[in-house]
């Protein structure tokens, strides 16, 4: 897999990326809102996997 088919497939990770790198540099409150409301979200993903991978093990046999 070559560089530009790598870039393509993760376009809006690479756009998410920076956008918080340009945030973090010019707006200190929008940063650390940012942070927050990035780490409230990923606990929330992390608290709703284990069901869903058990749910989809379930399905699937």
């Amino acid at each position: 897999m070559d560089i530009k088919s790598k870039i393509k497939a993760n376009t809006f990770t690479i756009f998410v990326v920076v956008a918080y790198l340009v945030t973090f540099i010019f707006n200190k409150n929008i940063r650390i809102l940012a942070l927050k409301n990035s780490v409230y979200y990923f606990k929330e993903l992390l608290s709703i996997m284990p069901v869903i991978l058990v749910l989809t093990a379930l399905l699937d046999s």
